[in-house]
């Protein structure tokens, strides 16, 4: 999540928040520069029974590929653009590591070639 100006809040367990500023990242990689465990906040919600069930109903056992993008899927992305600052607190957001195994997709979906990931199709 960005806000306050140009720069992406990371949370780290040792650090705490700091904001690092866009120019020093090409990707969310660099931000192991800064952080060991580097950790962002996707303005996104949704339930890991849902992975779950995601997964079983897909035959997938350690990969959700496709859960974001499956329109059945109960999974609510907000729009930073038309957020107040006082939204923010009232969503339910949380801090996750850069390199969450069920987020990849999403960080691919939304942020590009930024993310630093590359799905490949599930054979």
């Amino acid at each position: 999540m960005s806000y306050g100006g140009d720069q992406l809040y990371v949370y780290c367990p040792i650090k705490g928040t700091f904001g690092v500023p866009y120019e020093e990242i090409e990707s969310l990689s660099d931000l192991y520069s800064k952080s060991s465990k580097p950790h962002i906040t996707p303005l996104v919600d949704y339930s890991s029974s849902d992975v779950r069930e995601f997964m079983e109903k897909t035959h997938q056992y350690l990969s959700s590929y496709g859960f974001f993008a499956d329109p059945e899927t109960k999974v609510r992305i907000w729009d930073f653009e038309k957020l107040s600052r006082s939204d923010l607190f009232d969503l339910p957001l949380s801090w996750f590591t850069i390199d969450n195994q069920i987020l990849r997709e999403f960080y691919v979906q939304t942020l590009g070639d930024f993310s630093g990931y590359v799905l490949s199709e599930v054979a």
